[in-house]
């Protein structure tokens, strides 16, 4: 998932220098780049994610972009994607 994900914003972005540790606001992310983003995650993983994980937690690693499914416990980020 790290490499969909930092591959997904280097091409979207035309930078190779995106780290998986990148904060997504910090390389020129913004709403056009999030539905685009979405799309791709959801096309290559079939899973959901909710546009406003990309602005409320911004670094590119998975844990920062949670699924939209119901979590049982989990990391805080996980929780934070199920409000």
């Amino acid at each position: 998932m790290d490499a969909l994900v930092v591959d997904s914003m280097r091409t979207l972005m035309g930078n190779t220098n995106i780290s998986i540790d990148a904060n997504f606001m910090d390389v020129g992310g913004n709403s056009i780049i999030v539905v685009r983003l979405r799309h791709i995650l959801s096309e290559e993983l079939a899973i959901s994610r909710a546009a406003r994980i990309f602005f409320n937690n911004p670094a590119l690693s998975p844990c920062r972009l949670p699924t939209n499914r119901p979590s049982r416990g989990g990391t805080e980020c996980d929780r934070w994607a199920n409000r």
